[in-house]
């Protein structure tokens, strides 16, 4: 199974049934756009595969991050960012490698996709009906460590809003989903992100 890419009202990644749909291409999103873009996103796919079939898929949690000020200047999300790598994610050991996928979304605010290397298993056990309904009372307890962490530190780097879950299904459907969000980045891209990479490991 393949992300469907193909640009159109139709368009949708094949990640699973009832998920909201890729939007439309702008008429302002050339085809020599789109082709860099669905090249971007297959290597993302192979990318993500390998990594998840290398660490194991229970091991990997998907990581999302906001900026509490709906950060719009691409350089500043890159510098709080930076700031967390080298500070935090690159000497903790809570975490290993990571893949991120840096999303603009339509308003214009920043999201940063990361899929990462939580050095354990986070998945088994994981009650993912209750977790849905807010209930985290079957949420492994290595997990709850590291979202304890992440509460404290992530403010320090000015990162709002965040959540870190495993997978839920498998590598195949996680790297549609990423794709996804590159292609949501690629769609929504302002002319001040043009040397933006919106993938980065």
């Amino acid at each position: 199974r393949v992300c469907d890419l193909t640009p159109g009202p139709a368009t949708r990644s094949a990640v699973e049934p009832g998920e909201d749909p890729l939007p439309c291409l702008y008429s302002n999103f050339s085809i020599e756009s789109f082709n860099y873009c669905r090249k971007q996103a297959h290597c993302v796919r192979e990318n993500i595969e390998r990594f998840v079939r290398t660490v194991g898929v229970n091991n990997i949690g998907f990581l999302t991050l906001t900026f509490p000020d709906n950060l719009r200047d691409p350089k500043q999300a890159y510098e709080r960012f930076r700031s967390f790598n080298n500070n935090f994610l690159g000497k903790s050991k809570l975490f290993g490698q990571w893949i991120c996928v840096k999303e603009r979304q339509t308003r214009g605010a920043w999201h940063y996709h990361l899929l990462i290397d939580c050095m354990a298993d986070i998945k088994t056990g994981f009650n993912w009906v209750k977790f849905d309904s807010k209930d985290y009372s079957e949420v492994p307890p290595y997990l709850l460590q590291i979202w304890r962490v992440l509460r404290e530190v992530l403010p320090r780097y000015s990162f709002g809003r965040h959540e870190l879950t495993p997978v839920r299904k498998n590598a195949e459907a996680i790297s549609c989903y990423m794709a996804k969000y590159l292609y949501k980045g690629f769609v929504n891209k302002l002319p001040e992100d043009k040397h933006i990479k919106l993938y980065t490991s």
